[in-house]
């Protein structure tokens, strides 16, 4: 019981002189109604912590977002390739070098 208040306050801030913080928190510790206590330095390293967890989380989507972006890419240019295969063969019949059908391929897939 804080103060002689029985159970009211689920969160109290106090602001304390410098070098005064230690005192306090012994004296709150004491006292059985005080669940946990938390210093300027706790708090500040929670949420340190929070945002380097939330750092990791975006990392990982980036990660998953590039792995389907380039899954998506290379079904669309591996149909495009299937689709016209005819027309590749006739190109290079026609004496297209290997590079001028990568490259005119290249460039299609690139517009899209």
């Amino acid at each position: 019981m804080l103060a002689g208040v029985g159970n009211v306050f689920n969160v109290i801030t106090i602001r304390a002189r410098p070098g005064a913080e230690e005192q306090i928190s012994q004296v709150l510790r004491e006292d059985p109604g005080v669940t946990e206590l938390l210093v300027k330095s706790q708090i500040y390293e929670v949420a340190t912590d929070l945002v380097r967890a939330i750092d990791y989380f975006f990392i990982i989507m980036y990660v998953i977002a590039f792995v389907m972006g380039f899954s998506v890419l290379f079904t669309l240019v591996t149909i495009n390739l299937l689709e016209r295969r005819r027309e590749i063969a006739t190109m290079r019949t026609m004496g297209a070098s290997m590079w001028e059908v990568f490259g005119t391929v290249t460039l299609e897939t690139l517009a899209v």
